[in-house]
């Protein structure tokens, strides 16, 4: 009985995750390409600051022309905002911050403002990506 229920949700979310999500395959491409292009650099925190904003590292520019307002990546939707978090997470890693801990004071210290809830999942699945 319970599954006649959920069947149209279902339904009416597959329509609305091809009308206007993004392509599964485009989101891991998107991913590849941004993340290839960090490196370990010797003073990761003085160049996340530095990057973070009109930078490298800016990833609201990144997805600038991004259509649609869902990505999913590794099978989790994610708005524009928290995939851009789960962006600047994987850049932490890449440039060699030394932790999760690390990356995420240096992040609200340049945003100025706190993570949780689902930006902090976006952050730490971001953080921890290890390709």
């Amino acid at each position: 009985m319970k599954i006649k229920k959920i069947i149209p949700f279902f339904i009416i979310f597959i329509i609305h995750l091809s009308a206007f999500g993004q392509d599964l395959n485009m989101n891991k491409s998107l991913v590849s390409d941004v993340t290839s292009k960090f490196k370990k650099v010797t003073n990761p925190i003085e160049y996340a600051k530095k990057e973070s904003i009109n930078g490298t590292m800016d990833f609201e520019k990144v997805l600038k022309n991004e259509k649609g307002w869902l990505f999913v990546y590794n099978g989790i939707g994610y708005n524009k905002d928290h995939f851009k978090i789960l962006l600047w997470g994987i850049a932490a890693k890449k440039i060699n911050m030394e932790s999760l801990k690390v990356a995420r004071n240096t992040w609200e210290y340049i945003f100025k403002k706190s993570l949780s809830g689902p930006a902090l999942k976006a952050f730490k699945k971001g953080y921890k990506y290890n390709k």
